[in-house]
């Protein structure tokens, strides 16, 4: 998402502490699930990820009409996926330049950026 006064500039939301609420949506699972640890876990993960877009994208969307990138994120081992998601989303979002796009380059853009 790029901040609408400025619009070279990517704006990214992070959900932190992802793992917590996992944690949260399985406990509430436990009972229901007491007996399937592995169903138990992919269910949590599933409503955590439905909670977190609730809590970030349904009001990213009001203001920034859907043009955003938001992620969940944790630090914890078990969510390392997460990580390289932010990374791969960060590195889709920002501009990065090559020599192609070079200002002193002929037939370029001239700004530098691909």
């Amino acid at each position: 998402m790029y901040h609408p006064a400025s619009p070279q500039v990517p704006i990214i939301v992070v959900f932190t502490k992802y793992d917590q609420l996992v944690i949260q949506k399985k406990f509430s699972l436990a009972e229901s699930l007491a007996d399937d640890r592995v169903e138990r876990e992919r269910r949590a993960k599933e409503t955590a990820t439905e909670a977190a877009k609730v809590s970030c994208e349904k009001p990213l969307n009001a203001v920034a009409s859907n043009r955003h990138t938001w992620t969940e994120v944790s630090t914890k081992d078990e969510y390392k996926d997460t990580i390289e998601r932010l990374i791969n989303l960060t590195m889709d979002s920002i501009p990065v330049p090559t020599k192609a796009t070079d200002p002193k380059n002929p037939g370029t853009d001239g700004r530098g950026y691909c």
